[in-house]
């Protein structure tokens, strides 16, 4: 339900209005539209039992010329390959993340910590949400990988580089992070989504 929104509501944007937006606004618009995703599923929460007490992470992507607006709310991250090298662009919103920071718990001993998938922030189980929201430049063949916990929980960064790395194209990738998630004994649901920055799609129009 709030991936359909935020989609509906970023493609009403461009259909309606001819307006040429910038960076700014659109950066805006992004942390609208998750906010109103949030109170939308919320709402659901509370008008259906079957709902009730529901919440998930999000991700999104928007590409604006030579940059990109990301968001995001709970552990599912979004990555960036560049050149070879992998890089996390989000934070996760859990408890262990947060006890990382505030010293109570040292990240290298943090893997089995028993409360490492508690979120500290998700959509639809409180009425408001705080969304990061980040803007950073494109480079032609930057991939970016978003994925959720069931691949980061059995795949280690440097596993997931050395698959992109070989792979030879994003859709393979994609299937062998997938495999490679559930032969470590992936217990949990694996969702990834990749895209490749083209010449073509960074060219100032």
């Amino acid at each position: 339900e709030a991936v359909r929104f935020v989609c509906a509501s970023v493609e009403e944007l461009f259909i309606s209005s001819e307006k040429n937006w910038n960076i700014f606004e659109l950066s805006s618009f992004n942390r609208l539209c998750i906010e109103n995703a949030n109170s939308w599923v919320h709402h659901l929460g509370k008008k259906k039992k079957a709902y009730h007490g529901m919440g998930t992470t999000l991700c999104t992507l928007l590409f604006h010329e030579r940059s990109l607006i990301y968001g995001h709310v709970g552990d599912s991250r979004i990555y960036r390959f560049r050149q070879g090298i992998l890089e996390q662009l989000t934070e996760d919103h859990s408890l262990r993340n947060q006890m990382i920071a505030q010293g109570q718990v040292e990240e290298n001993s943090s893997h089995n910590y028993p409360f490492k998938n508690v979120l500290t922030r998700a959509i639809g189980t409180q009425s408001e949400v705080d969304a990061e929201i980040h803007v950073a430049p494109v480079s032609p063949n930057d991939i970016y990988l978003m994925c959720t916990d069931g691949l980061t929980d059995q795949v280690s960064d440097h596993v997931i580089a050395q698959i992109l790395s070989q792979s030879p194209d994003i859709k393979t990738a994609s299937t062998n992070l997938i495999l490679k998630a559930n032969d470590e004994g992936g217990q949990d649901n694996v969702s990834v989504l990749m895209i490749k920055a083209s010449e073509q799609e960074i060219d100032v129009k």
